[in-house]
């Protein structure tokens, strides 16, 4: 693409064609702080509304640690014959080499929970 298709050269400035660049300059940044801020009168007001909770006991067990026990209930719980993942093998594949694959499977559950994010390159829906 040529540079100079990607080029404002002037802008209609209360009817009248401007091309003083910094006129123009000066009237970009106007339209981008105009469109791009906020103003007080436009917040939203969560005032009176009670947003339920969940009990500490709830929290405790969603926040716990995934014991390796539960990670294989989980693999075993999974389709073995879904399609393969982006490194070609499914969950047939880590069934049948469990005793191969668990010890790296829970360390990267384990690496997943003290980190709180998945790695790039790693099967998001898995």
């Amino acid at each position: 693409m040529e540079r100079g298709l990607n080029e404002l050269k002037g802008l209609d400035l209360d009817g009248v064609w401007c091309e003083d660049l910094v006129k123009v300059r000066e009237e970009v940044r106007k339209i981008f702080e105009k469109s791009f801020s906020t103003s007080r009168n436009s917040s939203v007001n969560l005032h009176n509304i009670e947003f339920p909770n969940i009990s500490k006991n709830d929290n405790r067990h969603l926040t716990k640690n995934i014991s390796d026990n539960e990670v294989e209930e989980a693999i075993n719980e999974c389709d073995g014959n879904k399609s393969p993942g982006p490194d070609g093998f499914n969950f047939s594949f880590i069934k049948h080499n469990w005793c191969t694959v668990k010890a790296d499977v829970c360390q990267a559950v384990t690496w997943f929970q003290t980190e709180r994010k998945i790695p790039k390159g790693c099967n998001a829906s898995f």
